[in-house]
Parts: C-alpha cells; structure tokens; sequence
C-alpha cells in the first residue's frame, strides 16, 4: 500500500503534481540497508533509504527523485515512515527544563506541529539587497545537504560556510562565481539570503515538542533526538 502525503512543502516547488508523490512503509530489506546507519553516513543512507526498492517491489518514495526533496519534506517523510512502520510512541528520557530531575515521557510523535509553505511561494524567490540589486533562490534540497556534507569532511566548515548559500542562488554563474560573489557581499545582504532560509524553513518542528513533567506537572519543550536509534527504534521498545 502506497500513500499520497500532504508534504510541507504543498509540493510547491516541484515539477510534478504533489499527488503524484507517494511513499510506502518500511520493510525488512529497507531495515537492512540501515543496519550500519551512523552520524557519519546519515546523510547518503537516508537518501539510499528513500530511494530503495526491495524485490519485486516500489522504492520508498515513487513520483520524484528523492534527491530534488526539500529538507523539510525529507525530514516529514522519515518521522512518517517512523510513526507508519513502526509506532507512533517515542520513550524520551531527559532532564526537566523546570524542576531539574530526570524523567521518562511519552511522546505521541503524530502531534508534533509542522509549519507549511506559504501558498505564494514560489521559486525562484527574488529578494533586494540595500543598493536595490536582485538574487534569485531556491530552497536547500537533499542532494545539497550530501554536497555540503562531503565538502565539510574534506575542506572542513570554513570553506563550506559560504559554499552553502552559494548552491541555493538561481542563476547561470558558477559555484566558484556564486562564492567569490558571496565573499565580497555586505554581511547585511547576506543576512537577507540567510533569512530568506529562515523564513521558508518547513516541515516538522522537531525542536519543539510538548511534553508533560509527570513529577512537577509543569509543560516544556523537548529537541526530538533525531538519531539514527530514532528512525529504527529497538524490538523492545515497540513492544
């Protein structure tokens, strides 16, 4: 069985129909292909996940490639699959933000909030910078976050820092142009490029999650611990 999502996105920056897109729940030969799933690798094995097709059977998500995602609707899709394949249910063990002590909660993972796109988006997003010139952009998509991530490892974060911004501006220059550019902008413009991605980010607000202190009965926010335990929780831990 297959499932059309109400992505995040709205599916407003794609080329196709947003019905279109469908996602099917996990099975085995995709718990597999995680078994070696680490901080080092999250990136490439999500999307290997997201792309794989077990026997005689669909890839996780059909109707796009899962590169060309958002990383708001990559981020829906896996606690998705998560809540579908296998439990709504997260066991948090934390230390309350107000009586201090440690405790155990529930978190229904089907009520996290989630924030949409605006119905008028659209890419490319122009913004003015203050001498009145123009840049185009575009949202980060999944195959710009392995970019980002393989540049870090191998030229460190200095050089990626910038490198990032550079992949989200829409036009017919070069990345090297794109940071040469970039290296020499007003750091007030660029806080309006930053921003633009500020304001556009979607999708689940895994940051922010409710919960309830069962000994001081007080309500604080959580940041959901989206590690690789998370998305393929243990046997006991479902039961």
């Amino acid at each position: 069985m297959r499932d059309s999502l109400q992505l995040p996105s709205k599916g407003k920056v794609y080329q196709v129909p947003l019905e279109s897109i469908t996602v099917r729940s996990l099975k085995g030969g995709d718990e597999k292909l995680l078994s070696d799933l680490t901080l080092d690798n999250l990136e490439k094995k999500y999307l290997l996940l997201l792309k794989n097709r077990i026997k005689n059977g669909l890839p996780v998500v059909s109707g796009i490639e899962p590169e060309k995602l958002t990383l708001g609707d990559r981020l829906y899709i896996l606690l998705w699959l998560r809540i579908q394949s296998y439990s709504a249910i997260f066991k948090a063990e934390l230390v309350c933000q107000y009586c201090f002590e440690k405790i155990k909660v529930d978190i229904d993972l089907q009520k996290i909030e989630e924030k949409t796109l605006d119905e008028n988006f659209k890419e490319p997003y122009e913004i003015v910078l203050k001498d009145g010139s123009k840049v185009n952009l575009r949202l980060f998509r999944i195959e710009d976050e392995i970019k980002v991530a393989e540049r870090e490892k191998k030229d460190g974060t200095e050089k990626t820092y910038l490198y990032k911004l550079a992949l989200s501006i829409v036009d017919d220059k070069s990345i090297p142009e794109r940071i040469d550019y970039l290296e020499n902008l007003d750091v007030k413009d660029l806080s309006l490029i930053k921003k633009f991605h500020e304001d556009f980010d979607h999708g689940p607000k895994i940051n922010e999650v409710a919960y309830d202190c069962p000994k001081c009965k007080e309500a604080g926010q959580l940041a959901l611990p989206f590690r690789p335990q998370f998305l393929i929780p243990s046997g006991s831990e479902i039961n």
